[in-house]
């Protein structure tokens, strides 16, 4: 890698590997209880409408060009 000391690279790595396994662990304990089930507001779904993406500049973009260097 170059960019840390290699022992601290093994030591991140395993503590990553390690918080993944804790993670996927309280997940599936997650699905296995479904806790909150009998909540009130449990049967409710709550979502953003979603909104297209466009990576292309405005037509007009061109015409804006800031100029007040």
């Amino acid at each position: 890698m170059g960019f840390i000391p290699e022992p601290l690279y093994k030591d991140l790595e395993s503590e990553g590997e390690e918080i993944g396994k804790m993670l996927n662990g309280y997940i599936g304990y997650l699905k296995k209880s479904k806790q909150g089930e009998h909540e009130p507001g449990a049967d409710r779904v709550v979502h953003e409408d979603s909104v297209p993406y466009n990576a292309e500049p405005p037509e007009d973009s061109a015409d804006n060009e800031d100029t007040t260097d």
